[in-house]
């Protein structure tokens, strides 16, 4: 048997006595048990690994230089990382995913956000042609104003489908805070927002209106007077006395002008 258990490679038949088999048999028994013996310690050792790797993170998390930043720098950092790339806010601008990284990247980091009501006060959101409407999003936009804790916020949209016009009419439950409306896309999802009564934007600034004609319903008033008596829309100053100047795009002037409205209805026919 020993020149058998001596060899790297057996290429002939083997010939034990019973004796030899026996003997054999115990060594496999006792190497399986040496096995099973080492396992038991590798899985303890990992355990330990495991544990000590959590303390070390632990330790190099309290003396992380980030955690030394006040808050209040932290939340300016987070103002600045999610304004857009030339800095200026629209509709296509994925605030949401930006918001929502930095909330997830730890709980301190989510505290500071929640605590940071500016990055609540915008509100960009886009519905493209094969997109879904934002209908199921209606609640959602209730939990995200209310983060901004009152702050004037800054709207800007752009819906094709009327589908999207609850989640529109979830918006403009907070009309009396919106200080930018800036909308696109087709005219009908907005209906809602034409229909509001006079004196709903008490602290609308500036607003921005880049609607089609397609799809125009019957539901839009004739006269619209949702956006008078803005105190602060487009203000300017005169001899000491404030003007209130209300500028409309030119489809707006438009609309509201009898004659061009059955022209445009009678070409959508």
């Amino acid at each position: 048997m020993s020149q058998y258990l001596s060899q790297n490679r057996i290429e002939e038949p083997i010939w034990l006595e019973p004796i030899e088999i026996s003997f054999l048999q115990k060594k496999i028994s006792e190497t399986e048990s040496q096995v099973e013996s080492l396992e038991a310690q590798i899985s303890e050792l990992t355990c330990q690994r495991d544990s000590k790797l959590v303390e070390l993170a632990s330790f190099r998390n309290i003396i992380a230089p980030i955690r030394r930043i006040p808050m209040e720098i932290l939340s300016e950092i987070f103002e600045l990382a999610h304004l857009p790339n030339d800095g200026i806010f629209h509709s296509k601008h994925d605030i949401v995913l930006y918001t929502h990284n930095f909330s997830s990247v730890c709980a301190a980091w989510r505290k500071v956000a929640l605590a940071t009501p500016r990055l609540w006060s915008k509100l960009c959101f886009h519905e493209g042609y094969k997109s879904k409407p934002f209908e199921s999003k209606a609640e959602q936009v209730k939990e995200w104003i209310n983060r901004s804790r009152g702050l004037p916020l800054d709207v800007y949209l752009c819906f094709y489908r009327e589908a999207s016009s609850s989640f529109l009419e979830q918006i403009l439950n907070y009309c009396h805070r919106i200080r930018t409306l800036d909308v696109a896309g087709y005219l009908k999802p907005y209906a809602a927002l034409f229909n509001l009564p006079r004196s709903s934007f008490p602290q609308l600034n500036r607003s921005l209106f880049q609607l089609g004609t397609v799809m125009i319903g019957t539901d839009v008033p004739n006269k619209i007077q949702a956006f008078l008596d803005a105190p602060n829309y487009i203000m300017s100053k005169s001899e000491g006395l404030h003007v209130l100047v209300l500028y409309y795009k030119l489809w707006f002037f438009l609309w509201n002008t009898d004659h061009v409205k059955h022209r445009l209805e009678a070409s959508n026919k």
